[in-house]
């Protein structure tokens, strides 16, 4: 087993409406906090993608089922008179 990380997280933070300049530092501090922790963690997950796991087969048996099993099958419908 293998695994893929894709993604980046947004790089700029939307202001809401009617936000306060003192609130605006504040927020602004906790997400370039955030970014960087998200940044981190991004760089450490897609550095587990080099690597090949083996899994015991029935640890993924649960994740590997078919569509068919996974969607219910459409209701007959009624019939007309």
């Amino acid at each position: 087993m293998s695994v893929a990380v894709t993604g980046e997280p947004p790089r700029a933070r939307t202001p809401e409406t009617g936000e306060k300049p003192a609130d605006k530092e504040r927020l602004d501090k906790q997400f370039a906090d955030s970014l960087k922790k998200l940044d981190e963690r991004v760089k450490r997950e897609k550095d587990l993608g080099t690597w090949t796991y083996i899994v015991p087969a029935k640890s993924l048996a649960s994740v590997l089922i078919g569509r068919s099993e996974l969607v219910a099958a459409a209701a007959p419908a009624p019939a007309k008179k």
